[in-house]
């Protein structure tokens, strides 16, 4: 792949195999001559210099020997005899000047990097003017196992370029790749810029592969260490409650998913209430926003929490593949719904999180499920447990009357029994009864024959005593004398029997036959 030249009258024209080395070449300051098809470098004596050891190094050099002793021989008579140029200052040796240092790095790097090269870094600082896509290709330095400084190239996409890979790879995918933060694999041409001496590349393809297989095996080692450690079931296992009647929802503000969200509920009548906290859903906020989003909505004690946004291919949604994020869903102590992508874009958020739901419509579909869920529960106990009531109130009724008849059995036989045992206690009282009447007429006869007798005995002795008392009446009884003539003086009830017993002029009273006499004692006498 060797390079020569030609030594014309005010140029160098450049042939061979020139492509390769086309940036080397253009550092030389060549220009490539679409009409005659050759790269044409001004002759100077520095540039032939320069061009000569250029083309010795890669294996080329003068198609024209003789032009060129004869070149440089007028070179140097031209240098020595021309005394009208402008005096300069002398260069010192081992010496060069800005500009020829530049060149020299210029063509170096040509030199060193005579084609292109695939150079991985990550994309930082991305900017869209007119005529092309500008960035800083990106790697951060390691020291002691700690990440320290960054080394940064300028890169540029010229808009051609980017046309070209748009077509090859279809333009969302460019999209998707072109990001801050996106760690990438370009094919770069390496240059210097000459007027501000500064390194740049010039790109001119990517690879998709790379992009998508790194991010893959990061999404990989991420989802192994959270099954490891039990995260990737830990909002999974969460209960959710019958009635989520707070919803926390965690989207942009002013986003369709947003709004596709809320009109869902709004249009099925829904009766509870959605706490929205905003937060960015695409870009390095994301995994600030969504953190802090989630503690704000486990402290306002809502119910659920939903993350939505409206889709988005894997590049789009590497953000929900982060560690931030992925903790703080795994760790949120209320179950999360996640609504991040479509269809097969699965990103880690929602592959740990309580349900995932291909979009926002279908979240408050989800929500609305539930309490539809819930009512037909509650419809469905409302009938089993009229069931159980009327299945227990039969089984009470034939209890019942399964009962009554059992107590009625239960009563007949015990009247029977009980009609048995009177009547039977009655015949045994009737029995006793006749005995004991029996036994109580002998008693009474034998009583009645000893009061007969006591009777008798007693009424003899009264008798006797009463002819007794009776003789006693009839010996004191003063009728007789009174007949007689005899009489009794007595004083207040006191039979007056003696002259001792009597004073003179005292009332007595005496008795006679017919009546009582009032006296009075005027003498007494003794005889």
């Amino acid at each position: 792949m060797s390079v020569h030249y030609r030594i014309l009258d005010q140029h160098l024209a450049i042939v061979g195999h020139t492509y390769p080395h086309k940036e080397a070449i253009k550092a030389l300051g060549a220009r490539f001559d679409r009409n005659d098809k050759i790269w044409k470098l001004q002759n100077t004596e520095e540039n032939l210099k320069e061009l000569e050891q250029f083309c010795q190094r890669i294996g080329g050099g003068c198609l024209d020997q003789d032009k060129l002793v004869k070149h440089t021989t007028s070179r140097t008579v031209e240098k020595t005899t021309n005394l009208n140029e402008p005096v300069t200052v002398e260069i010192p040796e081992n010496s060069v000047t800005v500009s020829q240092l530049v060149s020299k790095v210029q063509l170096t790097i040509a030199t060193a990097f005579p084609t292109t090269v695939w150079v991985v870094g990550e994309i930082q600082n991305l900017t869209h003017r007119g005529s092309g896509t500008f960035f800083s290709l990106a790697e951060a330095k390691t020291q002691s196992g700690r990440s320290s400084a960054t080394v940064s190239i300028n890169s540029t996409l010229w808009n051609n370029t980017l046309i070209h890979l748009k077509s090859k790879y279809s333009q969302e995918h460019i999209n998707d790749l072109l990001d801050d933060g996106m760690k990438v694999r370009v094919l770069c041409q390496v240059s210097l810029y000459k007027d501000r001496g500064q390194l740049s590349l010039n790109i001119l393809d990517i690879d998709p592969s790379f992009t998508k297989g790194a991010l893959a095996l990061a999404r990989e080692a991420l989802l192994k260490d959270l099954r490891q450690k039990g995260l990737d079931k830990k909002n999974k296992n969460l209960t959710l409650t019958k009635f989520p009647f707070k919803v926390g929802l965690i989207s942009a503000d002013n986003s369709r998913a947003k709004t596709d969200f809320t009109d869902q509920l709004e249009s099925y009548g829904f009766c509870g209430e959605v706490l929205f906290c905003d937060s960015r859903m695409q870009g390095d906020q994301v995994t600030a926003d969504i953190p802090r989003a989630i503690t704000s909505l486990i402290e306002q004690h809502c119910d659920i929490i939903v993350i939505t946004r409206g889709g988005g291919s894997a590049a789009d949604l590497r953000w929900f593949d982060g560690k931030e994020v992925a903790m703080a869903v795994a760790n949120c102590s209320l179950p999360i719904l996640a609504a991040i992508g479509h269809h097969e874009d699965i990103c880690i958020a929602e592959e740990i999180s309580f349900r995932r739901e291909k979009t926002p419509t279908a979240a408050a579909d989800f929500i609305l499920t539930i309490f539809n869920n819930t009512k037909d529960y509650v419809q469905q106990l409302a009938t089993n447990l009229i069931c159980v009531i009327e299945r227990r109130i039969e089984q009470q009724r034939a209890t019942e009357q399964r009962l009554r008849q059992q107590l009625q059995k239960v009563t007949s036989n015990s009247l029977n029994h009980r009609s048995n045992l009177l009547q039977q206690l009655s015949h045994n009282l009737i029995l006793r009864s006749n005995n004991r009447l029996i036994q109580d007429d002998s008693l009474l006869d034998k009583i009645f024959n000893q009061l007969k007798q006591a009777a008798s005995q007693a009424l003899d002795s009264k008798e006797s005593s009463t002819l007794n008392l009776e003789k006693t009446l009839t010996a004191t009884d003063p009728r007789p004398w009174l007949k007689k003539g005899w009489t009794q003086i007595y004083h207040k009830d006191k039979i007056l029997k003696s002259l001792n017993d009597i004073e003179v002029d005292q009332e007595v009273s005496t008795r006679i036959l017919d009546g009582v006499l009032q006296l009075k004692v005027t003498k007494k006498e003794a005889r």
